[in-house]
């Protein structure tokens, strides 16, 4: 038999596509995600004791299998090895299939504590039933404790995940999920006594307090893994947008379909929560115009119909991003391309009709507007002003990047001045200050953070960034994340080679940094972050909690 490394077949922990992983480190084609098998560990020295009770044995998968040479003459040792072994085997075996009997009549890993230790217990958890963790959401608990939180654990012998939800206070998985196919189109979404969440074409209602199943249903088609808000609960209702364009509400308690709607122009039609009404964006028949369908979600009835004609002669593209003032009663439509001129339209939503129209004369839109580039928007929007990337107007090529700042209350706007060689997009607005991310579009590709004085548009600070990507943007590897918190700007990066974590905390007046701490991190591949104004949940092959004060990693999981 030749020799050479074994090839696995295995699905992608990110993304689910299948992957053929020969060697230690592999890189998802469909994703981009890298990925690298665990190395072997050497197994430690155990301890038996007379009066111990009998161990849980952890099996670990995927050691190198060591050939022994035999010496001439040692036949009839061997024979007399091979006996032991073989009797040894055979006991074994027994009661392997004995414990593999004990383990899948358990419901969880409370049931495992009662047949082994915590530190048997951890063992397993992180080699057999744990093979890749994705995303983290905070839940609350009720008290003013850590928050507990849920996520996707990817079980590499079953290839299937499961949502997990671990208490934080005792480091111990609550509860487990039925097991699931898939999890990058999925959403969760809670009340005070279920989480909701789908599978596929399955939509399954979870008891927050142990995992089970409350109902389960079946959706028209999937979920759409590029929709990041097609799945909501409003009004007793879990309103669901799925592929082939059909929006469906289903009563939350039971699981009852209580009404259903059939798109025109499903590719691109999208869902957003206004109040108590709910918003669904589509094309009119022809193709020609926007149509906007107002509706109760508790029954599914029409409140109103909107046709919206094309703005200063050009369509509003469904996966721009769509922002509603819920003090105002407005929504704000942003029109446009790479060749202009870009246009606002605010539509007055109880009055049924658009109530402004405002078009940028000389300002163009960046070619990568799109929501669904990445899910940090394009526009940002106050109580009294829209912010939105642009760029200026030119007959080819792409001018310098702009910010543009709408007055809510009277409609004026200015374009506040060019940055030439960047790409800006407004993040935060903190006393008469704009936080954006500028991106350099001349040279050597680089991010950045600016904090630009609104009165005069002009950068007060720059920080250069030291890894290329925000984490959510297409990619793996190295990425940063920001946040405003009470305390100052937060921001963290991921870097490869080596493998660390630099969180920093910066003065959004003056960018001024009180220091930058380092973390190692045992890989730099990222999948979720969920911040708090004292601390940042990463998931990468573990839950870590990052103290955004002290900048050390304050808890871990598992």
């Amino acid at each position: 038999m030749a020799t050479g490394s074994k090839i696995y077949e295995v699905k992608c922990p990110s993304c689910g596509a299948p992957l053929s992983m020969t060697g230690e480190r592999t890189t998802c084609n469909y994703c981009g995600a890298v990925l690298e098998r665990e190395r072997p560990v050497a197994p430690e020295p155990a301890v038996v004791s007379k009066t111990q009770e009998p161990q849980v044995i952890v099996i670990q998968t995927g050691r190198p299998i060591t050939s022994v040479s035999r010496k001439s003459g040692g036949s009839s040792c061997l024979s007399v090895l091979f006996m032991l072994v073989l009797i040894v085997g055979i006991g074994g075996a027994v009661g392997w299939f004995q414990f593999r009997e004990q383990l899948s009549s358990l419901s969880g890993l409370a049931d495992l504590a009662q047949l082994a230790n915590l530190s048997q217990l951890e063992k397993i958890t992180n080699t057999i039933m744990i093979s890749s963790l994705t995303d983290v959401m905070l839940l609350s608990n009720g008290n003013d404790t850590e928050p507990d939180f849920l996520t996707y654990v990817y079980k590499n012998d079953a290839q299937t995940y499961a949502l997990t939800y671990v208490n934080t206070l005792s480091s111990t998985i609550r509860w487990e999920s039925p097991p699931l196919k898939e999890w990058y189109s999925a959403r969760v979404l809670q009340s005070p006594e279920a989480l909701y969440t789908s599978d596929e074409t399955k939509l399954l209602a979870l008891n927050r307090a142990d995992g089970k199943v409350l109902w389960q249903t079946s959706l028209a088609d999937k979920l759409s893994p590029s929709c990041s808000n097609c799945f909501e609960l409003l009004a007793g209702r879990l309103v669901a947008l799925v592929q082939g364009g059909t929006v469906q509400g289903f009563n939350a308690e039971t699981g009852q379909l209580v009404w259903n709607k059939r798109l025109n122009f499903e590719p691109t039609g999208r869902l957003l929560p206004a109040g108590e009404q709910l918003l669904i964006f589509d094309r009119t028949a022809d193709s020609r115009n926007n149509l906007i369908t107002v509706v109760d979600p508790a029954s599914g009835d029409t409140i109103a119909e909107m046709t919206l004609s094309a703005c200063d002669g050009r369509l509003f593209d469904l996966s721009h991003p769509l922002l509603y003032n819920q003090n105002r009663g407005e929504l704000y439509m942003i029109s446009g391309n790479i060749i202009g001129p870009a246009c606002v339209q605010v539509v007055d939503i109880a009055g049924q009709q658009i109530s402004h129209e405002l078009v940028f004369e000389g300002v163009a839109l960046p070619a990568d507007f799109s929501d669904f580039v990445s899910e940090q928007s394009r526009a940002l929007l106050t109580e009294d002003y829209l912010y939105f990337s642009a760029q200026e107007q030119q007959v080819s090529g792409s001018g310098p990047g702009l910010i543009v700042k709408v007055n809510l209350s009277d409609k004026s706007w200015q374009v506040l001045p060019p940055s030439p060689d960047y790409e800006l997009v407004p993040l935060a607005v903190t006393d008469n200050l704009l936080v954006v991310r500028a991106t350099r579009s001349r040279g050597a590709e680089r991010s950045e953070l600016w904090g630009l004085d609104l009165a005069s548009g002009q950068p007060r600070w720059q920080y250069v960034l030291q890894a290329p990507r925000w984490f959510k943007e297409p990619g793996s590897g190295a990425g940063w994340d920001w946040h405003l918190t009470p305390a100052g700007l937060a921001v963290l990066q991921i870097s490869s080679d080596p493998d660390q974590l630099l969180v920093e905390m910066l003065n959004p007046q003056t960018g001024v940094s009180a220091g930058q701490k380092t973390i190692p991190l045992e890989d730099d591949y990222l999948t979720d972050i969920v911040w708090t104004d004292e601390a940042a949940w990463l998931a990468l092959r573990k839950i870590h909690k990052v103290d955004l004060q002290t900048g050390t990693v304050s808890y871990t999981w598992p």
